[in-house]
């Protein structure tokens, strides 16, 4: 951890005073940078572009992912979800009604007119969304707050 400071000091110290452009520039310039030096420099000591040897694989649903394609899926997995938010709520401001199970209470509520809290079947919490993101009974039992 002290090694990655010292790093973020030694790259951030020259482009400090950059903005705009060439503030971007440098980024992309150090990104790539570093992945030259993995890839080639440093490559027996880091496995090179394969990454660190000898990681298990990400265990993900109970699927073991090791290809790119689904490192990608598992990295776009929350960009989806917003999407899919985002998506839901344009329906809904159609005029079209929309029953949604969702676990994200935070996120589904915000975009409810109505809603209902089950817990093992039963309803525990039902009003306005409004009202039920408010309610510190849900935020304390649900919400972990």
């Amino acid at each position: 951890m002290i090694g990655a400071a010292i790093l973020g000091l030694v790259v951030g110290w020259p482009s400090r005073r950059l903005i705009g452009d060439y503030l971007a520039i440098v980024t992309l310039f150090f990104g790539e940078a570093f992945v030259e030096v993995t890839n080639n420099v440093a490559a027996h000591a880091l496995g090179g572009p394969n990454g660190i040897a000898g990681i298990d694989p990400i265990n993900a649903l109970g699927v073991q992912i090791t290809t790119n394609q689904g490192y990608y899926y598992l990295l776009m997995s929350p960009a989806l979800v917003q999407q899919n938010f985002r998506i839901i709520k344009e329906i809904h401001a159609s005029g079209v009604s929309v029953l949604m199970v969702e676990q994200n209470a935070m996120m589904a509520l915000s975009i409810a007119d109505r809603g209902y809290v089950l817990s093992t079947g039963e309803i525990v919490l039902e009003g306005a969304a409004s009202e039920l993101l408010r309610s510190e009974d849900l935020k304390r039992a649900y919400l972990g707050r």
